[in-house]
């Protein structure tokens, strides 16, 4: 391959700052499109954390996957087998979750001390 040269150019203009993002724009929606949702997870990670409620206590959702089904049609947020979530759009697999005051683990070892049909994001 040729390598060509070239002249970098200065920045022209006043410098732009981004405000600090806060913790509470990585609450997670689940009535928003799946992909959104898992945009949202993996930019939080790792930190501040994308998060949800659980049972009346924050859950922190550190690493999700597409599921790649169609459209589930149980309410955004409810917790389905697999563990996958029901959002505007196709469930999403919770891959690695992290209950508060606990450490990380497996979206299947946090569901099975949980139920399915349960709904996240309720306060």
């Amino acid at each position: 391959g040729v390598i060509v040269a070239i002249t970098p150019d200065e920045q022209v203009g006043e410098p732009t700052y981004a405000d600090k993002l806060t913790v509470d724009e990585f609450r997670i929606d689940w009535s928003r499109p799946a992909d959104e949702i898992h945009r949202l997870i993996r930019a939080g990670n790792p930190r501040p954390g994308a998060w949800t409620s659980a049972a009346g206590s924050r859950l922190k959702v550190w690493r999700a996957a597409p599921t790649g089904a169609v459209t589930d049609a149980a309410p955004p947020g409810t917790v389905l087998s697999g563990p996958r979530v029901a959002t505007g759009t196709a469930p999403l697999e919770l891959v690695e979750v992290q209950p508060e005051a606990k450490p990380r683990m497996s979206g299947t070892a946090w569901l099975a001390g949980h139920h399915v049909d349960m709904v996240l994001g309720q306060a």
